[in-house]
């Protein structure tokens, strides 16, 4: 279970359907179908009831929901925080949140670690990144380039075989950055 899978999983029961969450997040139906299939997989469980074009949450769907909203509600929370306590450091990533405490950042018990930055103009950052890792980007408002790739308020990238991940473009643009197992 990832966060990406919460994502999706909250655009389904918003939206109330598979295609409407694809077209919210810009990805394929089937990908939004087979996340879901995929958490259904590793919790044995079903989350969506399927009658036909309609769908309609199980009780398990419904308490993992909850938990997706107060995860991404604790995120929100801790990235106004950070980003607060950063506002004179623009156009550099800083860590906030990793298994060993480096670099003064948070000590959390996961194999994951959490950057975070705001960037404008000219300002640009790249992080080393190992290929066999995943790098979920998510942009929590502004304008920004991943590699590339534009992102716009909310939206969000997952880079998976990557050497780097390439900050450029950004428009009043505050970023959370997660470097996390595969």
């Amino acid at each position: 279970m990832d966060l990406r899978q919460l994502e999706i999983l909250r655009a389904v029961a918003e939206g109330g359907s598979f295609t409407g969450a694809g077209r919210r997040l810009h990805v394929s139906q089937s990908a939004v179908s087979r996340q879901i299939l995929l958490l259904e997989e590793e919790l044995h469980e079903q989350l969506f009831l399927r009658l036909g074009r309609k769908i309609r949450i199980t009780p398990a769907g419904t308490t993992l929901l909850g938990l997706s909203q107060r995860m991404f509600e604790d995120l929100d929370r801790t990235r106004a925080s950070i980003l607060e306590s950063q506002k004179t450091v623009s156009g550099t990533l800083r860590l906030v949140a990793s298994p060993d405490g480096a670099s003064d950042s948070v000590t959390i018990h996961a194999d994951a670690r959490m950057y975070a930055g705001l960037f404008d103009g000219d300002e640009r950052a790249t992080l080393p990144a190992d290929p066999a890792r995943k790098v979920y980007v998510h942009l929590v408002r502004g304008t920004l380039e991943v590699n590339g790739q534009p992102l716009q308020n909310g939206d969000a990238a997952m880079l998976e075989g990557e050497s780097e991940v390439r900050l450029t473009a950004g428009r009043s643009a505050e970023v959370l950055v997660f470097d996390l197992a595969a």
